[in-house]
């Protein structure tokens, strides 16, 4: 076995461990500073949510999908993230024509077919409100691999399972 020309003294083993505990410390406030930064971005998307579930009485809820891909025919694995295709109401947008007429409630209680006048606008509010978010913002905020479910009542995280 070769020997290494490279000489280090105490002094230099003194020095690596050093170097060692402050990237340990810059790691640590890292850590710290991103569980703030989600925590302010949930808060703040909380709020946004507030204002538009006031001004958009019949959408209940909406939910969508965000990830990496596990694989990606040879391509690179990226986040992505469904939120222009929300489900409203407990009806996928990307259910389109084969929905079969699923019905979705508004908030007078009335049954809203999926092709509908009124149900396209309750889609047109969604995706008009989740155009402010790009999927940087969105895995930021609600992590990766997750279903965000928004209701007027709270922003409920699960865990994704995909291919």
């Amino acid at each position: 076995m070769a020997k290494s020309k490279i000489k280090t003294s105490p002094e230099d083993l003194d020095n690596y461990k050093l170097l060692r505990e402050q990237i340990a410390e810059l790691n640590k406030k890292r850590d710290e500073l991103e569980k703030n930064q989600k925590n302010i971005c949930k808060d703040f998307f909380a709020k946004l949510c507030e204002d538009f579930f006031k001004e958009n009485e019949d959408v209940h809820s909406f939910e969508w999908q965000q990830y990496t891909p596990y694989f990606n025919d040879g391509d690179p694995c990226t986040f992505r993230s469904s939120h222009g295709y929300c489900k409203i109401n407990a009806v996928c947008a990307e259910d389109g024509d084969d929905a079969d007429s699923e019905s979705v409630f508004s908030a007078d209680g009335k049954d809203l077919e999926y092709d509908s006048k009124e149900y396209k606008k309750l889609r047109k509010a969604v995706a008009g409100f989740m155009s402010n978010f790009s999927e940087d913002d969105l895995e930021r905020c609600f992590g990766d691999h997750v279903t965000v479910n928004v209701t007027r009542d709270k922003v409920k995280i699960e865990e994704y399972e995909h291919d």
